[in-house]
């Protein structure tokens, strides 16, 4: 709850406009429906609640999907805020390229020191587009009628790695993919009670999410081409993953 006011002021000042929110809420447990109902009311139209049992972010966000009216989908992270262009320079890109996939770079903001901090030169590297192995939903923009026609959906199998399950096959299925190189979206680091702070208990999450894309390039046929690819994400990912653990 603390956090959602920057979060959806941020999406308020946006320079575009022609967006609604969808919010759901996985069953929390202090103030936050109170905030979101409060900005529902205001917002009158252009934002909607969604109330949930706790069933894990992937479920909320699989939940959003068909609910989201716009032709294209971006998800956001309760903790997280924007840069004013970011809807603006990411639909310019959509649109001149007619992208099924735009993404972005971001800035780690440092929520112990209320600052923005490394990397110097963000994490955005034109290829391949991801960081470490891992796998960022909240960095992209997505063709709404691309997303469900392919059937991209968040892993509800896991309570870790679960974007591995929409962004890579997404990734690995557009024709057209646009980039842009400027830092739009400040992701918060270092807050106790995150879920990055809380990866030890789902330790081998990212296991299970490794070999389900393994699974998916099989049943489409690309795993042979895409082998050595692959190969290389899945030990990057994987020693990225271990390395992260406080407790392993």
């Amino acid at each position: 709850a603390a956090y959602l006011p920057e979060c959806l002021d941020s999406v308020i000042a946006q320079t575009e406009s022609s967006w609604e929110i969808i919010c759901v809420d996985d069953g929390s447990t202090d103030d936050s429906v109170s905030v979101l109902r409060e900005y529902e009311r205001r917002l009158a139209g252009k934002m909607r609640v969604v109330e949930q049992e706790n069933a894990g972010c992937a479920r909320a966000r699989n939940r959003a999907i068909p609910l989201a009216r716009g032709s294209y989908l971006m998800f956001l992270d309760a903790d997280d805020f924007l840069a004013p262009r970011c809807f603006e320079l990411a639909l310019d890109a959509a649109r001149r390229t007619n992208a099924q996939i735009v993404v972005w770079d971001l800035w780690f903001y440092n929520n112990q020191r209320k600052r923005q901090q490394h990397p110097p030169l963000g994490i955005l590297h034109f290829a391949p587009f991801d960081f470490d192995g891992q796998a960022f939903s909240w960095n992209k923009l997505f063709l709404a009628s691309f997303v469900r026609e392919g059937g991209y959906r968040f892993s509800e199998d896991v309570q870790r790695s679960e974007d591995i399950a929409f962004v890579y096959p997404a990734l690995v299925d557009a024709e057209r993919i646009a980039t842009v190189g400027e830092r739009l979206i400040s992701y918060r680091v270092m807050r106790a009670g995150s879920a990055m702070a809380t990866k030890d208990r789902h330790a081998f999450d990212f296991v299970r999410a490794v070999h389900s894309f393994r699974s998916y390039l099989a049943d489409t046929g690309r795993l042979e081409a895409l082998s050595r690819s692959y190969a290389t994400w899945a030990m990057s990912s994987i020693l990225y993953n271990l390395n992260t653990l406080a407790s392993y």
